[in-house]
């Protein structure tokens, strides 16, 4: 069934010059509305039925439930945030944050006001109360993120046990045998996509015959000591590190205890870019592609409330630095 989204393409114009053109709620020139005619002709589009009774109620607003984060992690919310923000807008939406502190109350009040068309829910934890309250409410929904058990709504994530099967399918080509993982990832195992994450990490490491091993970092003294002591000594050496959350701080930690200086070793960090001057070891990274997953996240939701396209669920491959 043909979306706004073709309409747009086949027309050369915007997606949210499609929908000003429906909804008339802008104006737009006589040659972009002849383009418009003539792709929703030639597709063979129409609008869904429901759409069009609830156009002249439609708020044109998306709201976006977001998780309250450690200062640390503001930059990668905001990616998010960010890349949300300018996808709706070339569909014509505008944004409103709903921090995640209000719980499903917060859901429920945004949705009571009637104050947006659909809802974008960030940060899902494995038994998440916002869930249940989302398929209450009569807007469409899409989760980044990809609960366990399969619900009425939509949901675009980052494949996290791919991105272990890459991390640690690298090391193991580069002949390591034994990984040291940042363990804030099983500290945080309660967030559905660090479960994902850990599970893929033992699934891949039983298969690749790998030795894991998870420390905490923090003091990055005594961190240093904790890796010299027990892991670059003796037979058995570490000389595999990879960090999901807090990539910087991983790193810092690393250069603290030395393993930077060694050529042999092998650092992957989930992060879009990273200076690491001065480094002997390869540092390499898994990308966590957040436009993408953004801009993947609000089609789908915009495709649902225009086009009435059923909502899926679509994850996406991850990739790694090296190609």
């Amino acid at each position: 069934m043909p979306t706004a989204r073709d309409v747009a393409k086949i027309a050369g114009v915007a997606q949210s010059t499609v929908s000003y053109a429906l909804s008339g709620k802008r104006a737009i020139s006589e040659e972009t509305r002849q383009k418009i005619d003539a792709a929703i002709a030639e597709l063979g589009y129409h609008a869904h039925s429901g759409a069009k009774r609830l156009r002249e109620q439609r708020a044109e607003v998306i709201a976006l439930l977001v998780p309250d984060q450690a200062e640390s992690e503001l930059g990668a919310m905001m990616q998010f945030v960010n890349g949300i923000s300018n996808a709706a807008r070339e569909a014509g939406y505008d944004v409103v944050l709903v921090t995640a502190n209000e719980g499903a109350a917060g859901l429920r009040r945004i949705v009571g006001t009637r104050a947006c068309d659909g809802l974008i829910m960030m940060e899902l934890a494995l038994d998440d109360e916002r869930i249940s309250a989302a398929l209450d409410a009569d807007l469409p929904t899409v989760l980044i993120g990809y609960p366990e058990e399969e619900v009425a709504l939509g949901c675009v994530d980052l494949d996290f046990c791919g991105v272990a099967r890459l991390a640690l399918g690298r090391f193991a080509e580069r002949g390591h045998r034994r990984v040291v993982i940042n363990a804030e990832t099983v500290a945080r195992a309660d967030m559905g996509y660090m479960a994902r994450f850990v599970r893929g990490c033992h699934e891949s490491a039983s298969a690749l015959r790998l030795d894991l091993v998870f420390i905490s970092p923090g003091d990055q003294h005594r961190f240093g000591r904790v890796i010299e002591e027990r892991l670059l000594r003796g037979p058995d050496t570490a000389t595999a590190f990879f960090s999901l959350p807090r990539s910087a701080a991983f790193l810092a930690d690393l250069r603290c205890a030395g393993v930077l200086d060694n050529p042999d070793a092998s650092v992957v960090l989930f992060d879009d870019f990273l200076e690491v001057p001065g480094a002997l070891c390869r540092v390499e990274l898994v990308l966590p592609q957040r436009a993408r997953v953004s801009s993947m996240a609000v089609q789908m939701l915009v495709d649902a409330i225009e086009g009435g396209v059923p909502l899926t669920r679509k994850l996406v491959a991850a990739r790694g630095s090296w190609g």
